[in-house]
């Protein structure tokens, strides 16, 4: 693996408009565009029977989140570059492998694949365009590696530099984290 450097940067801890965003770093996100949801996997909400012609995705339905109250158990504040549950602020991220989704505000919502629920990149905003999801790992409290790995969306590194901006202005040493790539 190696360094991303200053090209891309995870949460903005009390931001609630993408305008806050854009006076705060100077751009706004569509600086480098939004990852948009692959057509074959449209439709992953829907019961089995009721999907599209087409569709290559799960054999299950996908769950959306249509409220700000269903994404909050998932949300991550950033401070001074480590990271927090924004449900328990003092409760630090446990160390590991996560997925994410930021938002249009530069709030970081971090997921796993554990087996207990299908949650996807695309349950989040209910497969709207997103300004960047991928992967990440956590050590120590602290983010130490980023990708832009998501089976839904059409990401790509240019895109993540939009994550990769908004966890340079909280702190996140962008400079050394590891690039974790696209594919798995």
């Amino acid at each position: 693996m190696r360094a991303l450097g200053l090209i891309f940067a995870i949460t903005f801890a009390g931001f609630a408009h993408a305008d806050d965003f854009a006076l705060r770093s100077g751009h706004s996100f569509e600086r480098y565009g939004q990852a948009v949801m692959r057509d074959c996997e449209k439709g992953e909400n829907l019961p089995l029977d009721q999907r599209p012609d087409g569709y290559c995705g799960h054999n299950y339905v996908v769950p959306y989140f249509t409220t700000q109250a269903e994404r909050e158990p998932y949300r991550i504040v950033i401070s001074e570059g480590q990271l927090h549950e924004a449900k328990s602020p003092h409760r630090a991220v446990d160390d590991g492998d996560y997925f994410f989704v930021m938002d249009g505000a530069g709030n970081f919502y971090f997921f796993t694949k554990d087996g207990k629920a299908p949650v996807h990149h695309s349950s989040f905003f209910s497969g709207e365009p997103i300004p960047a999801g991928g992967d990440v790992h956590v050590q120590d409290d602290h983010l130490t590696a980023i990708g832009y790995y998501t089976g839904h969306y059409i990401m790509n590194k240019r895109i993540l530099g939009n994550a990769v901006d908004a966890l340079k202005a909280d702190g996140v040493d962008t400079d050394n984290l590891k690039d974790l790539g696209g594919h798995k």
